[in-house]
């Protein structure tokens, strides 16, 4: 029989599809990427810089966009949507909502809705109130507890409650939606009825205002934790954070060129208004 040629073949593949890249900054936060423990990790994000994902990761990433697709199919034959992905820039997000739905019969009763998948660990952790018909909801169609689903899932809240900014600020005041997972193990799905808080959003998205100021002045947050740390251990931006602190003089200037694009875009935005 001739060598194994498929698996290497394969591996090279994802190799060259999952290496790292420096991409065009962002000059608006994305609501994807809105929740973060550490400021500096998404300001290095905003400048342009696309982490290396191992292929494993890149295959469930995919899947994950498979799930989006096809419940958005789903819900375009239910004729529940109202407004399909587009994208909206605001003030400082910029970003694509999955889909706004409305209430059949009733296109005054609106729900912004944010899909995921979640494997079974993350499932059993949501903080589910019930199951009906082996459909999980949050509580019905009455309002989550917010702060159990955000300690819960930090990242989706603040996603969700980011693309609800984004909308009231393009002139869509929906307020409301629910949060979407189908379990990737599974194929079960459920969803939590969510409502705009204020509060919340901001303190979920303080590091993101943090990051995106910083850009705007043009410099760079210094590490807010040590590199031992147990918040640096497995973040994305770590091969950056860290060779950009041991001085890697190439990289220092690649970034001080990103930070100077960012402040001069940001003053000529300014200068509009």
């Amino acid at each position: 029989m001739s060598e194994d040629w498929l698996g290497p073949a394969i591996d090279a593949f994802y190799h060259e599809l999952c290496k790292p890249v420096w991409k065009p900054i962002k000059t608006l936060l994305s609501p994807s990427g809105c929740w973060n423990v550490c400021p500096r990790a998404i300001q290095i994000r905003q400048l342009g810089y696309n982490p290396r994902f191992n292929a494993q990761t890149r295959r469930r990433m995919d899947n994950g966009t498979f799930m989006h697709e096809r419940w958005e199919g789903v819900f375009a034959e239910m004729g529940l949507v109202v407004m399909e992905e587009k994208y909206l820039a605001g003030t400082d997000f910029g970003g694509t909502p999955d889909n706004l739905l409305h209430k059949p019969g009733n296109n005054d009763e609106r729900l912004l809705a944010e899909l995921k998948s979640i494997n079974s660990n993350g499932w059993r952790k949501l903080p589910w109130a019930g199951q009906l018909k082996g459909v999980y909801r949050g509580a019905s169609f009455a309002p989550t507890n917010m702060a159990a689903l955000a300690k819960a899932q930090p990242r989706h809240v603040a996603q969700w409650l980011a693309y609800d900014r984004l909308l009231l600020e393009n002139g869509y005041d929906v307020g409301k939606g629910v949060i979407f997972y189908e379990n990737k193990d599974s194929q079960q799905y459920g969803y939590f009825f969510v409502v705009r808080d204020d509060p919340l959003f901001a303190a979920l998205t303080e590091n993101a205002q943090v990051a995106l100021a910083w850009n705007r002045k043009g410099q760079l947050i210094g590490m807010p934790f040590k590199a031992t740390s147990p918040q640096c251990k497995d973040c994305d931006a770590r091969p950056v954070c860290f060779r950009l602190a041991d001085g890697d003089e190439p990289l220092i200037k690649r970034v001080g060129e990103r930070l100077k694009l960012t402040k001069k875009a940001w003053r000529a935005e300014q200068a509009k208004k």
